[in-house]
């Protein structure tokens, strides 16, 4: 179990990235949603990919273009693996997703993703996992963990 030296990434903040992720797409597969957490806590590709002018065809041009954020990225799927794990359950409990088959469907529940109270932090979160989801939505998760180099 990995040593919390900080609150800076937490099941909150992790579950909001995924329902707003799940938000624009209505169900994800399991296996992509695990990827968002460790790609949005690097705070760079965070910047990135709030940025509405971005535009991300697949996941290598993300990685080409954000090569070091992906340098040490096994390490942190794997460290962030409990706590995507965690949210996912957390905001099932909340009502506001399920888990049908292999798959996180969204529900609505009147959460508000524009809500300043979440602060600039989940914010920007929640904006970049908009970006970040149509990219992991248009490639098998089979190909996301080869080309992200996930070690299972």
């Amino acid at each position: 179990m990995k040593q919390i030296d900080t609150f800076y990434n937490n099941e909150l903040l992790t579950g909001i990235a995924i329902l707003a992720a799940l938000k624009q797409k209505g169900k994800v597969e399991i296996s992509k949603v695990l990827l968002i957490h460790p790609i949005l806590s690097y705070k760079g590709i965070v910047e990135f990919l709030k940025d509405k002018r971005t535009k991300i065809r697949s996941v290598e041009e993300l990685i080409i273009k954000k090569n070091m954020a992906f340098a040490n990225f096994n390490k942190r799927y794997l460290e962030d693996l409990e706590l995507s794990i965690n949210a996912i359950f957390l905001f099932k409990e909340l009502g506001m997703l399920d888990i049908i088959n292999n798959e996180l469907i969204y529900i609505e529940a009147g959460f508000d993703f524009k809500n300043k109270v979440l602060g600039k932090r989940a914010l920007d979160i929640i904006d970049a996992s908009y970006n970040l989801i149509n990219v992991l939505d248009k490639e098998e998760a089979s190909n996301l963990y080869l080309s992200l180099r996930v070690e299972l």
